[in-house]
C-alpha cells in the first residue's frame, strides 16, 4: 500500500500560527522535505519534532521528487513543508506532487497560513475575482508584458516581491497602471510588519517579505443627465418603440447598464 504525501502549510512568521493538526503530521511521517532545512528545524525544534528533516529546493528538487516518490511507493509517509507559508505556491512542491498524481499517490493538504489570503484580506480590495501573479519577473522585459496582459483586467492582483526589488516594483506599477490602488503587506505576522495604501515608493523598507495587492481599476462615476436620458426616452417611445426596447436602446448608446435605465425611467415611485 503506497504512502501519502502531505503537503503541509506552515507559519508565516509567528511560530504560534500552526495548527495542532500540522504538529501531528509532522511528526507522524517518515520524513519531512523541507525548502531549507537550517530555517524548518527552528519550527521543528520549537514543537519538539525529531522527524528526518531533507532538502528541497530548486537546485535538487528533481532529484528529491525521485526519491520521495519511491519512499511513498514503498509505504511511507512524507511531509512536504517550504520555509513559510502553504508550498507549492511561488515555492517548490509542485513537481513532487504531479509525480504523486501520476503514479496514483495520495496528496493530503494540511491548511494553515498563507501569505497570499492573509495579504487579501486586510487589503480591503474585493476577494474575487481575484489574480494571483506570483513574482512579476527580474527582466524589464518580462514585467513590461506582465502590465501590459493584466492592465485590462477587472480584478484584484496580488503579487510577491522581494526586498531587493520591491521600491522598483511599486515605482513601475504606478506608472504603468496608474488606475489601480495598491496595498503593500510587509512582514505579516512578525515583529515589524507592516500594512501601507498607495505608499511612497521611496518610503517602503528594503527588508522583509513583500505581498503586493493591486485593487480592481478605478471607474469614476458618470454623471447622468437624467432630463436629457428621458427626453430620448420619450422620443423613442413616440417613435413607436416598446418602452422596455427604448430602455435597451439608450443602455447602449448611453453605455449605462441596463438595470440604472430601467429604475430611472420605468420605476414608478411610490407614495
Amino acid at each position: 500500500m503506497n504512502g501519502k504525501l502531505y503537503v503541509v502549510a506552515t507559519p508565516i512568521g509567528n511560530l504560534k500560527d500552526i495548527t495542532h493538526r500540522a504538529v501531528e503530521v509532522l511528526g507522524s511521517v517518515a520524513v519531512i522535505l523541507a525548502e531549507d532545512t537550517r530555517v524548518s528545524s527552528k519550527l521543528l525544534n520549537a514543537y519538539s519534532i525529531s522527524t528526518p528533516l531533507r532538502s528541497n529546493f530548486a537546485g535538487n528538487e528533481a532529484r528529491r521528487t525521485t526519491e520521495a516518490v519511491s519512499e511513498l511507493l514503498s509505504g511511507k509517509d512524507v511531509a512536504l513543508i517550504s520555509d513559510a507559508g502553504t508550498p507549492s505556491i511561488s515555492d517548490p512542491g509542485y513537481l513532487l506532487v504531479k509525480a504523486c498524481r501520476e503514479n496514483g499517490i495520495d496528496v493530503i493538504p494540511v491548511p494553515g497560513a498563507s501569505s497570499l489570503s492573509a495579504a487579501v484580506s486586510v487589503s480591503g480590495f474585493p476577494d474575487h475575482p481575484l489574480l494571483f501573479m506570483g513574482f512579476a519577473g527580474r527582466k524589464e522585459s518580462e514585467r513590461k508584458k506582465c502590465y501590459d496582459e493584466i492592465n485590462k483586467l477587472p480584478c484584484t492582483i496580488a503579487f510577491f516581491e522581494s526586498p531587493l526589488r520591491v521600491r522598483r516594483f511599486i515605482s513601475e506599477l504606478y506608472g504603468n497602471l496608474p488606475e489601480r490602488d495598491i496595498f503593500v503587506a510587509r512582514e505579516m505576522t512578525k515583529k515589524f510588519e507592516s500594512y501601507l495604501m498607495n505608499p511612497v515608493a521611496d518610503d517602503v523598507p528594503e527588508k522583509g517579505e513583500f505581498v503586493v495587492i493591486l485593487s480592481p481599476p478605478r471607474r469614476e462615476k458618470k454623471e447622468l443627465d437624467i432630463d436629457g436620458i428621458k427626453a430620448e426616452f420619450a422620443k423613442l417611445v413616440e417613435r413607436g418603440s416598446v418602452p422596455k426596447d427604448a430602455v435597451k436602446t439608450l443602455a447602449k448608446s448611453c453605455k449605462i447598464p441596463k438595470r440604472v435605465l430601467y429604475n430611472i425611467l420605468l420605476v414608478k415611485d411610490e407614495g
